[in-house]
Order: C-alpha cells, then sequence, then structure tokens
C-alpha cells in the first residue's frame, strides 16, 4: 500500500513491516520484524494512547487516532493511525499510518493567524470607539461653539446694529 503499514502481534511486536513504514522510520524491516515493538516508535508523551490502544484491543474491532512517531533520527512526525483487528486471529492487529505532520503545521499556522487576526480585530474595534468618542466631543465642542458665537452676537453686534438701524 502507499500508507505505513504493519502487524503486531499480542504483545505489540511487530510481526510485519511495508516499504512505506521502513521509510517513515528509517528503519530497515530487518531491524524491526520481530525485534521491535510499536511503542518504541511512539513518542513518550502518547503512551497513553498506547495504552488505550492496549485496553481496546479486545473490545473494539477498529480505532483511529493520532500519534507522533519518532524516526531513526530523532525527527517526530505526526500520524494518524488506524488499528485494525484481523480476522481469524484473537489479538493480532493491522496498523496504517498517514503522516498528516503537514497539515498539523498547517493548523498550527492558521490558529497563530486566527490568534494575530482577533487582536489586531480588538485593536480595531478599540480604536474605532476611541474615534466614535473623539467625533462625539468634536461635536459638542462645534454645537458649544456655534452657541458661543451667537450668544456674543446677540450680546454684542446685534444691539449695535440696532442703534445704526434706528
Amino acid at each position: 500500500t502507499v500508507t505505513a503499514t504493519i502487524i503486531i502481534d499480542e504483545n505489540a511486536m511487530i510481526s510485519l513491516a511495508n516499504r512505506e513504514f521502513e521509510t517513515l522510520t528509517g528503519c530497515q524491516r530487518r531491524e524491526i520484524e520481530g525485534k521491535r515493538a510499536l511503542s518504541d516508535f511512539i513518542v513518550n508523551d502518547d503512551a497513553e494512547k498506547m495504552n488505550h490502544l492496549k485496553r481496546a484491543r479486545s473490545i473494539l474491532p477498529r480505532d483511529n487516532f493520532e500519534v507522533r512517531i519518532r524516526n531513526a533520527g530523532g525527527i517526530v512526525r505526526d500520524a494518524l493511525i488506524t488499528v485494525a483487528a484481523i480476522p481469524g486471529t484473537s489479538s493480532n492487529r493491522v496498523i496504517s499510518f498517514l503522516d498528516i505532520t503537514d497539515r498539523k503545521s498547517a493548523e498550527t499556522v492558521l490558529k497563530k493567524r486566527e490568534q494575530e487576526l482577533d487582536l489586531k480585530s480588538r485593536s480595531l474595534e478599540e480604536a474605532n470607539t476611541a474615534l466614535k468618542v473623539l467625533l462625539q466631543h468634536r461635536e459638542e465642542d462645534k454645537n458649544a461653539l456655534e452657541e458661543k458665537v451667537l450668544f456674543n452676537l446677540k450680546k454684542l453686534v446685534f444691539p449695535y446694529l440696532e442703534k445704526l438701524r434706528s
């Protein structure tokens, strides 16, 4: 298949691995098959997921979840794994690995951009509020100035105009 695939036995030892799994892990089949356990490739923080796998082995015929895989070079990759029971066996499982590292990186970038956008949006909302307040004060100042000019005209100019008219 084009996906990394292994078969594990009841002890989670890898009994078969395909070329894609070799590519994913950076290990040769002869180094893996019958010699390494699935947990050897899973990042320690994902141990709880592996425990879930062990508990679910006898209950669920199929399970999907994300794990992080460390290859021979120490590089960690994100993978979506599908675990399925092999019919006719008591506890053997076939596990397929889909490398989702690029998708996870894109999701991280997207979340960061969303946070930046949210921050800028809040900043713009605050600036908009400040501008509305300033505009309201300017309108109030304009009205006050109009009233003052009108008052001064009535008090200082109009009386002289009335005298001139008389």
